[in-house]
């Protein structure tokens, strides 16, 4: 599957969004409750809501966030 040009940044977006989804979701619920029964089951659900937030949240945040570095890093 190819993905046309126009598109990249909001693949960019959906994959980065997911991957920190899969990762910040797994870390927290395993502070919080440890590998207890259904972790699995428990992690994947906070996986799936953080990454409806996260998507959005960063779809709406890159371009701020964007200029400010922009702003932050030196122009040589």
């Amino acid at each position: 599957m190819v993905v046309p040009k126009k598109y990249e940044k909001l693949l960019f977006s959906f994959i980065v969004a997911l991957l920190m989804a899969f990762v910040m979701s797994l870390v927290i619920t395993w502070l919080n409750l440890g590998f207890v029964e259904n972790f699995a089951k428990i992690w994947l659900s906070a996986c799936y809501k953080g990454f409806l937030v996260g998507f959005p949240t960063f779809l709406l945040v890159a371009p701020y966030v964007k200029r400010l570095v922009n702003i932050l890093v030196s122009k040589d």
